[in-house]
């Protein structure tokens, strides 16, 4: 019988417990199965190697010497979405485990916890899940493109009929018509946020990553809702330094997850939308969207990113039907950038939504690429 082998990145800065997770997949004796284990100690240099050879499972300690909690697991799957992680580390913390699961890890191994059978058990049942995941997506998306076609012949049809092409309506049958249109328009939104998603989480999504100025993708971004302000008497304003550095990624994805929070922004705000963007530290880049609305319950902020979560927001929202998908999808695309996304909210007085994205630095550790 031929050994079936997996290809492992261990990702972990201890040399002792680098020791005892190779020991232990020593000890497998199993003839059809072998492990081949590559380790490496800095988070830097396991993007690195995973940019460079395809591996079947990443084992990641999330406290290493140049990232530390769970940012360092955001960074890997920001780069392989498509692979499974189970995270490895010192603290059990039952909060940490749960969160690190939502944001897509595999599993939460504490390693005074771990043995060999255990081991061995949850990187055979992480890969097999992120296969089924895998399937589960490439459903989607191929049902989601089945239905673009029928839905497109649909919409035709309703707009020759509210554009009178096919005749003037009596009120009640427009009444009926305009009603239609909506949700077919909305339906659209589900399907084209359901190919967006599942390209981000397959890994298949196309990144066309060059260096651009944040300042300019803000001021450009704002413009296109000055009219939609200015129509709900909302006032649309930035508080941003002229120059910041330079980022590395894709602009018009950026861009689609700064007009996401926008619009959210507008839906919910009594009087006031703010962008805000700063340095933070010494290497990245942030930028918030602040509203004054009656803001987010704290049992709620936890389901915000969850797909096809919708939650009760109290004032300026009444009768919109998103798809659930938007945040979910934002979260994805900074993620995919090595960024970091969260939310800040006080009841009655507004809410931020914020993303922090890693800025352009040359060798010498200076930022470059600042655009007048």
């Amino acid at each position: 019988m031929e050994k079936k082998e997996i290809s492992i990145l261990l990702i972990e800065d201890d040399s002792d417990d680098i020791l005892l997770i190779q020991d232990m997949l020593a000890e497998v004796r199993s003839p059809s199965l072998r492990f081949r284990i590559q380790c490496v100690e800095r988070l830097d240099r396991g993007l690195e190697r995973l940019a460079s050879e395809p591996f079947d499972v990443v084992l990641l300690d999330l406290s290493l010497p140049d990232s530390t909690g769970l940012e360092t697991f955001t960074k890997v799957y920001g780069q392989v979405p498509a692979m499974p992680i189970v995270v490895l580390t010192g603290f059990d913390d039952d909060a940490a485990a749960l969160e690190a699961v939502r944001m897509g890890a595999q599993d939460y191994l504490v390693k005074s916890h771990v043995h060999s059978r255990v081991i061995v058990r949850v990187i055979l049942y992480a890969i097999e899940r992120k296969k089924l995941q895998q399937l589960k997506d490439e459903f989607v998306s191929t049902v989601s493109h089945e239905l673009r076609t029928p839905l497109s012949i649909i919409k035709s049809a309703i707009s020759n009929l509210k554009g009178g092409v096919l005749g003037s309506l009596p009120e009640k049958q427009r009444e009926i018509v305009e009603m239609t249109s909506r949700n077919v328009n909305r339906l659209a939104r589900l399907i084209n946020d359901l190919l967006d998603l599942s390209r981000l989480e397959s890994g298949k999504a196309k990144v066309n990553r060059r260096r651009f100025d944040p300042v300019r993708l803000i001021q450009e971004t704002l413009q296109t809702f000055n009219g939609a302000a200015e129509e709900r008497g909302i006032l649309l304003e930035t508080d941003s330094p002229k120059k910041l550095p330079a980022i590395y990624g894709d602009p018009d994805l950026l861009t689609q997850v700064l007009t996401n929070l926008l619009e959210n922004a507008l839906r919910f705000a009594k009087s006031r939308v703010a962008v805000k963007a700063e340095v933070q530290g010494s290497s990245r880049v942030k930028i918030s969207v602040i509203d004054d609305g009656e803001g987010i319950k704290p049992e709620d902020i936890g389901k915000l990113f969850n797909k096809f979560e919708q939650i009760e927001r109290p004032v300026g929202g009444a009768g919109y039907k998103g798809t659930g998908l938007g945040l979910t999808i934002c979260k994805r695309i900074v993620e995919l950038h090595q960024g970091s996304m969260g939310v800040e909210s006080v009841v009655g007085t507004g809410s931020r939504f914020h993303f922090t994205l890693p800025a352009v630095i040359d060798k010498k550790g200076d930022k470059k690429g600042e655009i007048s």
